[in-house]
């Protein structure tokens, strides 16, 4: 792994509540060349497509293992550089059909984690014992159990339920302690609450259980300081179980909510979501050096409408993803 020091570390730019002398911040902003909003003309940065400035503070080697947690555009991003020839293990898990969305086919997709409470949950489960197998498990109908931390709605007896709670936490110790660069992709702040077991729930509880189990399920939004300490406890725990040289690269996923179960427009709901989880991102890239945002959010959100959304205005269009990851895998990607 080759790491190296960007401008932006070299000039020392200021941090978050730390006053610069007025000569030394005009100096900062005459030698950034991104300083400035960009005027439409025949090439700028946002459009046709928008590429924000990129200044690496690592890099990523061909052979690096590489590990994704986080929401659906995780899976996109794990899909891509596995197309490339990076090696992203966790691209590669498998699980029996019948454990999977119907007529989906996901495999990696059922470790989805939507919410930064849910990525916590897993990476305390994993590595703290601060939960058991069965604090995840809720019991369906027929008497099935729903694993509440997977993108699931399948059941399946107890005693799998256990084993394959076994099974992911075998994998994500492995996939985090061997990895060389871990791809953190922050998704919603909404949040499902289990009454009983006392934990965040990955996703919404489908209608059959909150019927089944009246006055066990709640809702949230989560508020700044919770989303804040989440962030944090994640990226602390990764440190502390990671090797030496592993650095963390975090994003924001542009998929939105889909709905919102707030009185207000979901545009609106979601607007607060994204927007606490990119100052959570900052705030974890600034005091750490082995943290570093990639604005994929950006890229999204601010490119043309009909490049970048498929037809539900909800998912990324595969070409899109294709630019962003190229992107990313050329500015990262460096030759020993």
């Amino acid at each position: 792994m080759k790491f190296w020091l960007s401008k932006k570390k070299t000039i020392q730019q200021s941090s978050f509540g730390v006053r610069v002398k007025g000569d030394i911040a005009l100096s900062h902003s005459l030698s950034n060349k991104a300083s400035k909003w960009p005027s439409r003309g025949a090439k700028n940065r946002i459009e046709p497509f928008c590429e924000p400035k990129l200044d690496p503070l690592h890099s990523v080697a061909r052979k690096d293992e590489i590990f994704t947690i986080g929401s659906c555009f995780a899976r996109n991003i794990e899909i891509a550089l596995k197309k490339q020839g990076f090696s992203v293990p966790s691209g590669e898990v498998i699980f029996p059909q019948e454990e999977l969305w119907p007529g989906t086919g996901l495999h990696s997709g059922l470790l989805n984690k939507y919410t930064p409470q849910a990525i916590l949950n897993e990476l305390e489960y994993v590595f703290d014992g601060a939960y058991k197998a069965e604090d995840f498990l809720v019991e369906g109908v027929n008497g099935k159990h729903v694993d509440m931390q997977l993108h699931s709605n399948q059941g399946t007896t107890l005693e799998r339920g256990i084993e394959r709670r076994q099974q992911i936490k075998a994998m994500i110790r492995k996939f985090v302690t061997e990895a060389d660069v871990i791809v953190v992709t922050l998704g919603l702040v909404e949040v499902w609450w289990d009454n009983l077991n006392k934990v965040y729930l990955n996703e919404m509880p489908s209608k059959a259980l909150i019927e089944k189990h009246k006055n066990r399920f709640f809702f949230e939004t989560m508020p700044p300081d919770q989303v804040f300490e989440s962030v944090s406890k994640i990226i602390n725990i990764l440190r502390e179980h990671t090797k030496k040289n592993t650095w963390i690269m975090l994003t924001v996923s542009p998929v939105p909510l889909a709905r919102t179960f707030r009185d207000q427009d979901v545009i609106t709901a979601n607007m607060y979501s994204k927007s606490l989880l990119r100052v959570a991102a900052e705030l974890e890239s600034e005091k750490s050096e082995f943290v570093e945002y990639f604005p994929s959010y950006e890229s999204v959100m601010l490119s043309n409408r009909g490049d970048t959304w498929q037809d539900d205005q909800i998912h990324v269009k595969s070409s899109a993803i294709a630019k962003i990851t190229n992107r990313m895998i050329e500015t990262y990607c460096k030759v020993d």
